[in-house]
């Protein structure tokens, strides 16, 4: 969808950190989905359940790892892949969309602060040398050997407000499609957004009386990252209400996009690519396997078909009756499953037929 707001733009771009067509990324659904074919077979020491057990996903004895790092939640039937349990986006994908995209519309980096109460903290989203060993803060070369400790925190602290925006725009769509949500309360969701945003606001309680749906009210931001994200998300709950009908999530990967206004009417889409599509929709191995003798098995009667006819035609043009050329058509092609050509290579020859 062409011509989105700056702020809505930013907040799918930024949700859709980690995500590409073609790849699975069964975590980044907020429902349980079972695919017809894993990219892995299940470990066979992985047991179902039995009579009076639970498939909860908050059940850690239903959660396995297998040794190549993937997770599968235990049913009472085959177990549901659920994939690597890392999908977040890594902390190098967050700092080269904050060195490109910075907070629209106009913020530069260096304004851009993030509330950590470590100055480290800003130094991971900062241009670095030509050397690579160095970042660049006002013109100050910064070592990077000071702030590797900050990383992990610095980390954790991006995921979690990648969290709130991927569960915003997931709100969104369930409640305009009327749905209902199992993996997060959607009111601690509005209550939380709301509160934080209200705690970087100098007039809170004047703020507050406001009615959060009154039309094109502004929701200003101070340039840190949290204010600054829950701003963009009441934006776009309350200001553009008539872009949420057009926001689809891909059950493949986990993209957000918004549909065309001018799209044909027809099935909703549920995939961002064909690649998606075709990678989720492909068949399981035994089904694979099924459609493959079926497709075998019907190319061999056809042709059993073709050279049946074919042989009763050739022995009645040599002085065969009708009955006595499908007699011997039925033993050769039907008993024997032989071909037509080898008939003509072995037997007529040695019956002086042409």
């Amino acid at each position: 969808m062409n011509n989105l707001p700056d702020t809505v733009q930013w907040l799918i771009d930024f949700a859709n950190l980690g995500c590409y067509s073609g790849e699975l990324n069964p975590q980044r659904q907020d429902k349980i989905i079972r695919l017809k074919r894993p990219p892995i077979e299940p470990p066979p020491e992985i047991t179902s359940l039995t009579i009076g057990e639970c498939p909860h996903t908050g059940l850690g004895s239903n959660i396995i790892t297998d040794n190549k790092g993937y997770e599968w939640l235990r049913t009472w039937r085959k177990p549901i892949f659920l994939g690597k349990n890392v999908h977040h986006p890594s902390l190098e994908e967050f700092r080269k969309f904050f060195l490109k995209a910075g907070i629209p519309p106009k913020e530069t980096i260096e304004s851009f602060l993030i509330d950590i109460h470590d100055t480290c903290s800003i130094r991971v989203f900062l241009k670095e040398d030509e050397s690579g060993e160095n970042y660049i803060y006002k013109g100050i070369l910064v070592s990077k050997n000071d702030c590797k400790e900050t990383y992990p925190e610095i980390h954790r602290f991006l995921n979690s407000f990648w969290i709130i925006t991927w569960r915003a725009l997931i709100r969104v769509i369930r409640m305009y499609n009327r749905e209902e949500v199992r993996s997060f309360s959607i009111k601690e969701l509005e209550d939380h957004v709301f509160k934080y945003y209200l705690m970087n606001q100098q007039n809170s309680s004047d703020y507050e009386k406001v009615p959060l749906d009154r039309e094109g009210r502004v929701f200003s931001h101070n340039n840190t990252l949290p204010c600054t994200i829950y701003a963009y998300i009441l934006d776009l709950w309350y200001n553009h209400k008539e872009l949420h009908s057009h926001l689809k999530h891909c059950q493949c990967c986990g993209k957000f996009w918004f549909e065309p206004e001018n799209k044909r009417p027809g099935r909703k889409r549920i995939f961002c690519s064909e690649d998606c599509k075709r990678i989720f929709h492909q068949q399981s191995r035994s089904d694979n396997l099924k459609a493959v003798k079926t497709t075998r098995d019907r190319l061999k009667e056809k042709k059993q078909k073709e050279d049946y006819s074919q042989l009763i035609k050739f022995l009645i043009k040599n002085s065969y009756t009708q009955n006595e050329a499908e007699k011997e058509a039925f033993k050769w092609v039907c008993k024997k499953g032989k071909s037509f050509k080898e008939f003509k290579r072995t037997k007529a020859v040695s019956y002086g037929l042409k």
